[in-house]
């Protein structure tokens, strides 16, 4: 696949079919629809699975209140990444491992994908580069992300790549007691 036929574009309330292209009908990953870090409680979550969280993003998406980019080949959706202020993301306040005293400015990217034939194509690096640029654009001072190590051909990955993030900058944020890793990067005036 030649990068340039590669597009990425501003999700806005009119890009839901994009979407539900993208997460055919498994929803991205089990029926999550970009909706795990938007809700309270996991219990919140597994209950939405499915046709719930859905349409829970597809009223998000209409109302403008969904910060996201989306990977275009030609007229094919290939990946998509969310991101936006830290208390957007409703989840983050209460998940254990990645607590930390919120600040104005603070901004999370918290999600990826990408269609399976699109996989190890670039299409992720593209969407984090978009992204960072997207936050600091839109008031970020600081950005953070919760990647995970690729030890293994099948780690879940949606929310990065610890090498994706330190490939722009990113630095692993040290913390006492920590058992998921935050990368943050600050915006340099």
């Amino acid at each position: 696949m030649d990068e340039s036929q590669i597009s990425i574009h501003t999700v806005t309330e009119h890009d839901f079919p994009l979407i539900e292209r993208l997460f055919v009908q498994n929803g991205a990953c089990e029926g999550c629809w970009c909706m795990y870090w938007r809700v309270d409680t996991n219990k919140q979550y597994k209950e939405g699975c499915g046709n719930k969280n859905k349409n829970s993003l597809k009223k998000l998406v209409k109302a403008g209140q969904v910060r996201a980019l989306i990977a275009m080949d030609g007229d094919e959706p290939a990946g998509w990444c969310t991101f936006g202020p830290r208390e957007s993301f409703r989840r983050l306040k209460e998940y254990r491992t990645l607590k930390r005293e919120s600040h104005f400015g603070l901004w999370s990217i918290v999600c990826f994908f990408t269609n399976s034939k699109f996989r190890r194509k670039g299409i992720s690096n593209a969407l984090l580069e978009k992204a960072v640029e997207a936050c600091f654009a839109q008031g970020a001072t600081e950005i953070e992300g919760y990647p995970t190590e690729m030890k293994e051909k099948y780690t879940y990955t949606y929310t990065g790549i610890t090498t994706q993030f330190e490939r722009l900058g990113f630095k692993h944020m040290v913390r006492e007691g920590e058992m998921r890793p935050i990368y943050v990067l600050k915006k340099i005036n």
